[in-house]
């Protein structure tokens, strides 16, 4: 079952990885649309046609950053909800900017429930003014 108005879009330049988390995002109801890397995310979100609750995004990626991509969107479509998935690779202080930029942070590698979990978190957080 579909959940009603939760489009995510999620990017991310590993096939293993994107294949994965968007399954696990399906089989928890959502809608999903995928993106291999910030370009193919840029075309998706400024499309008229498609709207999106929530933007997931690797943080390390070739061309732009999960930090970019995010700051990009927003200019796009004020508002819309970001949550990276940086691998265990990235630094402590470069979570805590992602934090400060006010965005969710889930680190891989995380499991299914996690991920539903912060995912259900994110978007049923009051927006911020």
């Amino acid at each position: 079952m579909l959940l009603p108005g939760r489009r995510i879009l999620v990017v991310d330049d590993e096939p293993g990885v994107l294949a994965i988390t968007s399954r696990i995002l399906r089989k928890g109801g959502y809608e999903v649309v995928e993106a291999r890397d910030a370009a193919e995310a840029l075309a998706l979100v400024s499309s008229p046609e498609l709207s999106f609750d929530l933007l997931l995004t690797d943080s390390v990626m070739p061309g732009m950053s999960g930090a970019g991509l995010a700051e990009r969107v927003a200019g796009i479509r004020p508002g819309m909800r970001v949550l990276h998935m940086p691998g265990y690779a990235v630094a402590q202080a470069s979570l805590e900017q992602l934090g400060r930029e006010g965005t969710a942070v889930i680190e891989k590698p995380f499991t299914a429930g996690a991920l539903l979990e912060k995912v259900r978190s994110v978007l049923s957080a009051r927006p911020t003014e």
